[in-house]
């Protein structure tokens, strides 16, 4: 496996700068090393983790719904007053041997989402994509997993268990409750300035931002678009 990947590292590293339109400066080299290191270290932890006899195993990957010509359907979400649809790719499916699925979204970040940041509609492709690979993928078989996978750390977050259908989960029901408002405002031409969770007192889009000294962010409009339900 490990020679299989520095194999497709090489071939696909090397065509990346043109296929995405940069220009490889000097320290190019060390980020696709940094790169290379990071995919070992996940395949590595990934076959000692599941040993010989897997509970699961890989069954798709980059698995796109809703792009058009030899894709899935777009996903179509009616529920509980919610009515939108959805196109996007799933990274990554598993199944076990009975068939059931897990979706699993890789993250190359190391900061964890919790199940509230989904509830809030901060993070949706756990809630999301598990919708998805039910509506298309669960042929008899059910969706019972679902999670983000951080590269760096091989760690798990934002992760949903499913006993039933996806959507009787309470977290996705207010997940989808929380998109169907974001497209309402959206269509009303609503943007209020309304930054993500807090990190130590001040927002982490003000804290991590380059245009910070330009900010329209404060404390007035914060509280005002919470108000309005953002």
């Amino acid at each position: 496996a490990l020679q299989f990947l520095s194999e497709e590292c090489e071939r696909i590293l090397a065509a990346a700068p043109v296929r995405y339109g940069f220009r490889p400066g000097a320290l190019w080299r060390y980020e696709r090393e940094d790169i290379q290191r990071m995919l070992y270290s996940l395949i590595r932890w990934e076959c000692e983790e599941n040993g010989a006899a897997p509970s699961f195993a890989p069954y798709l990957q980059e698995v796109k719904f809703g792009l058009g010509r030899d894709t899935l359907p777009t996903l179509h979400v009616q529920e509980g007053g919610a009515n939108f649809r959805v196109h996007g790719v799933i990274d990554r499916v598993d199944h076990d041997a009975d068939g059931n699925l897990r979706i699993i979204d890789y993250k190359s970040g190391r900061t964890p989402f919790s199940r509230t940041e989904i509830k809030k509609g901060l993070s949706l492709q756990t809630a999301i994509y598990a919708l998805a690979a039910e509506q298309h993928l669960s042929c008899g078989t059910r969706v019972i997993d679902s999670f983000y996978l951080h590269i760096p750390t091989r760690e798990r977050s934002g992760q949903l268990r499913f006993t039933a259908g996806v959507i009787e989960e309470e977290t996705v029901q207010e997940a989808v409750g929380r998109a169907q408002s974001a497209i309402e405002h959206i269509g009303r031409g609503e943007f209020p300035a309304a930054p993500g969770k807090p990190t130590g007192g001040s927002s982490a889009c003000r804290s991590r931002c380059e245009y910070a000294g330009l900010c329209r962010v404060t404390r007035q409009s914060t509280l005002k678009a919470r108000r309005r339900g953002f």
